[in-house]
């Protein structure tokens, strides 16, 4: 997290939020692998890809809409909401600092990518690999 996100936030809110991102960050999910003992946390997910891309945490989750984190923060998305179906649209939303249509909207482009990008394919081939 970065010292813009909880800008206007009183101290109780920003106590709260702090701990619904890390509830949300400490659930334990079951990934796209046959191996039912591979188990990861959205916030393992997110520090899988930036390390992939080489990005930092904190920039992955900013607001920036540099091309460059933002195709990891897309990824992102779409693999914890294929991974933890039972995750809703807005606990991604708020693991990013994003409302819940702008996650639709990142998945969407993630899939639709998928389909028509060489490039995006690999790296998001690549990226469950190794996850």
């Amino acid at each position: 997290m970065n010292a813009h996100t909880f800008v206007g936030l009183s101290p109780f809110a920003k106590n709260s939020v702090i701990q619904k991102i890390d509830r949300l960050n400490n659930k334990t999910v079951s990934t796209y692998s046959d191996d039912d003992n591979i188990k990861k946390t959205p916030t393992e997910i997110i520090n899988i890809i930036c390390e992939y891309f080489s990005v930092d945490y904190d920039h992955i989750l900013s607001t920036s809409s540099k091309r460059e984190l933002v195709m990891p923060r897309q990824i992102a998305m779409q693999i914890i909401r294929n991974a933890i179906p039972d995750m809703s649209l807005k606990k991604i939303g708020v693991i990013f600092n994003r409302h819940h249509s702008s996650v639709i909207y990142a998945i969407n482009t993630a899939d639709d990518l998928i389909d028509a990008d060489v490039k995006f394919r690999y790296d998001y081939n690549e990226i469950l690999k190794l996850i």
